[in-house]
């Protein structure tokens, strides 16, 4: 957990590929924005240390890293802002709760399980149907700790 007065997001992996690619979707400038505001302590983020074997490729982000971008990805990481939650035995069983309920694939369960472990406000991605299938079958009243999820967002009331 963090300053409840520092924003605290969940970023996927696909969040990073794109910001690591300098290819984010639509030609916004959201990850750019929310990245400086990272680095310069306004907004904490958490990951899964899964992330960091994830980050490389996905399909969702139909974006791929290669052993080129291993420096960037390192550098990302090493951010103290930067908060990386390992893959617990809680957190395991918390996604299969997710995959039996949701019908979410594996990764994005431990993604999930791991932003509720964290206690973030918010849960960005690019992945529509995990967005739907989240709001759709997983009740409120699932979370020990709810959080919103959608596409990244610049919260300027909340940064400022």
């Amino acid at each position: 957990m963090t300053n409840k007065k520092t924003p605290y997001h969940y970023w996927d992996s696909c969040i990073f590929i794109h910001l690591i690619a300098g290819n984010e979707p639509n030609g916004g400038t959201t990850l750019k924005t929310l990245a400086k505001h990272n680095t310069d302590g306004k907004l904490i983020l958490a990951t899964s240390t899964y992330t960091l074997a994830e980050v490389v490729k996905s399909k969702q982000c139909q974006v791929q890293l290669s052993a080129t971008d291993k420096l960037k990805i390192e550098n990302v990481f090493k951010r103290q802002t930067i908060r990386l939650y390992e893959v617990t035995r809680t957190i395991a069983e918390r996604a299969r709760e997710l995959i039996w309920i949701a019908s979410v694939k594996p990764a994005d369960a431990i993604h999930l399980a791991t932003a509720e472990e964290a206690e973030v406000i918010r849960f960005d991605t690019y992945d529509d149907r995990l967005i739907a299938k989240i709001k759709e079958k997983i009740p409120s009243n699932f979370w020990k700790h709810p959080f919103k999820i959608g596409h990244p967002t610049v919260l300027q009331q909340a940064l400022f």
